[in-house]
């Protein structure tokens, strides 16, 4: 494909992501929880912390329990009645009663001290009739997570993730696997496989290769971070030789590679894409969404 191609399926696809999250961040739930989550005081296990990705309360999801209705006067979450669940009435002045609704939740400790979610129940309703679901699952195991699964359900859509972490001696597997589909179409399709190693309470990723769909377009490669010189002094030339990762627009083929450049006066690293003609450019010009997720720290 020729960079003038490449340079258009990529806004392509930048268009497709964007209008995803808007379609998204304007569904019922996805509103719910963003009010819920704003409110660090509203009684569900999460809140949005300063760096606006969602932590874990230290939540007791039985003393909890009942039945709470959102005071828009006084601006907090007042009890008014008894549950086995907790039942939240967040909005009194739309046209349908809506419900969210907490029928499970439970928490263990992480080597880092932090509080994880081993099992989630929630659920969405609209005049008695459910809108959105979430299932949750987790084992931990040497004080980590050892897997997880999670459903997710809405009206016209379902999410699937699964996680699984194997462990022999100081060595092991990691695999995640996402998937979204709407309305029996699979828009997204991820999976992860990986080699990992272990420190005395984390672990660090050996090999990675990548398996991705995004609407019509795929990521693919692998990545030997075990081979990379993070003291190189040319790290650049130590991570793209060991580092082989493409984009393909399914139709019309292979758009270019992605490969890890300095930026202006070399100051910072970024990833770039690499272009049939050789010329690159930074990815984020054309997927800020993929260039806040390759330079995302755990």
């Amino acid at each position: 494909m020729n960079k003038e191609d490449a340079e258009r399926s990529l806004k392509v696809l930048n268009s497709d992501l964007v209008n995803f999250g808007n379609r998204m961040s304007e569904s019922t739930e996805m509103k719910v929880w963003a009010f819920l989550l704003e409110n660090r005081e509203a009684p569900i296990p999460f809140y949005k912390n300063s760096n606006s990705f969602i932590s874990v309360k230290n939540f007791h999801f039985d003393e909890m329990k009942g039945i709470y209705k959102w005071n828009s006067l006084d601006k907090k979450f007042d009890l008014t009645g008894h549950s086995e669940q907790i039942i939240i009435l967040p909005d009194s002045t739309g046209k349908h009663l809506l419900q969210f609704i907490v029928s499970d939740f439970n928490s263990a400790k992480v080597s880092s001290g932090e509080a994880f979610p081993t099992s989630v129940k929630i659920q969405m309703k609209e005049d008695d009739h459910e809108i959105w679901k979430l299932d949750y699952l987790a084992e931990l195991a040497d004080g980590m997570p050892k897997k997880i699964e999670l459903k997710m359900k809405g009206k016209e859509y379902t999410m699937n993730s699964n996680y699984l972490r194997t462990k022999s001696g100081e060595n092991g597997t990691l695999s995640l696997t996402f998937s979204f589909n709407h309305l029996m179409k699979t828009l997204i399709d991820t999976r992860l496989d990986c080699t990992i190693g272990y420190s005395r309470q984390s672990y660090f990723l050996k090999t990675i290769d990548i398996n991705q769909q995004l609407f019509d377009h795929e990521i693919k490669g692998e990545v030997d971070y075990a081979s990379i010189d993070p003291t190189a002094e040319d790290y650049t030339a130590s991570f793209n030789s060991h580092s082989k990762v493409f984009l393909f627009e399914k139709r019309k083929g292979r758009i270019g590679d992605v490969i890890l450049e300095g930026t202006e006066n070399n100051e910072l690293n970024d990833f770039f894409v690499r272009f049939k003609d050789k010329s690159t450019k930074q990815i984020g010009e054309f997927l800020p969404v993929f260039d806040k997720l390759m330079n995302l720290k755990y």
